[in-house]
């Protein structure tokens, strides 16, 4: 299978349930603020993010007949309970695609640090989509992929694709159509990319420029100083 330059499919060729993937993180240049359904992860509003080149997940995934559950290892050490818990939730949806029972031993590595606000999740789900669904062996298409990985993260979805990105809300109740698409800039070809740096550097200049706007209504100051934080909160 092969991706945009977001998640893409890195090839294991010996012959078992194994595969590994790489997903970049994205930071949101508008924000999603709450869900239209929270059992489903959509969200309620749609959101425009950018892939970034630098920070980045290595994911393993391989089912094996031996286990008795699903298996966490996050950059080196066994991932918490909390933590492998919903990623076997996660990848049930896979089991159930497949017909299969094969819980799965899951190896990732992050080359960023996690719990930073640079959407570890994100790129996270993003790269354990694409693994899972092709050792699974599903012939998921990347619109599929994005979808499904909105099921583990909001921000995941967005992670599917390289540069910007809109994540669409849907109209469907099962979520089907919430996803996100590649978004083009003034229907140039060719997406650009941002370092974390450059982007950091973009958003909060953006930022800066609304507060001196709304730095004499302090009702508003308050929900848009706020643009920072929800992210761990309405799209993880």
């Amino acid at each position: 299978m092969k991706l945009l330059t977001g998640a893409r499919y890195i090839a294991d060729w010996r012959l078992t349930m194994k595969k590994k993937a790489i997903a970049h993180a994205n930071i949101a240049l508008v924000k999603y603020w709450g869900k239209r359904n929270a059992s489903l992860n959509i969200p309620a509003v749609g959101s425009i993010s950018v892939t970034l080149k630098d920070l980045f997940t290595i994911t393993s995934v391989e089912f094996r007949k031996e286990l008795e559950k699903d298996i966490l290892i996050l950059n080196g050490k066994r991932a918490k309970t909390g933590q492998e818990k919903r990623v076997s939730k996660f990848l049930d949806l896979f089991r159930e695609e497949a017909g299969i029972k094969t819980f799965a031993d899951v190896v990732s590595e992050n080359n960023f640090p996690m719990g930073a606000g640079l959407a570890s999740s994100a790129s996270g789900f993003g790269a354990l989509v694409v693994a899972a669904s092709q050792a699974a062996n599903l012939q998921h298409s990347p619109a599929e992929l994005s979808e499904l990985a909105r099921r583990g993260s909001g921000s995941a979805a967005r992670s599917i694709f390289g540069g910007f990105v809109e994540m669409k809300t849907g109209k469907k109740a099962d979520g089907s159509d919430a996803r996100a698409v590649t978004y083009r800039i003034l229907k140039s070809k060719r997406i650009p990319r941002c370092s974390a740096a450059g982007l950091f550097m973009l958003q909060n200049a953006i930022i800066g420029l609304i507060l001196k706007i709304l730095a004499r209504n302090s009702t508003n100051l308050r929900y848009v100083v706020s643009i920072y934080f929800p992210a761990s909160q309405l799209t993880d």
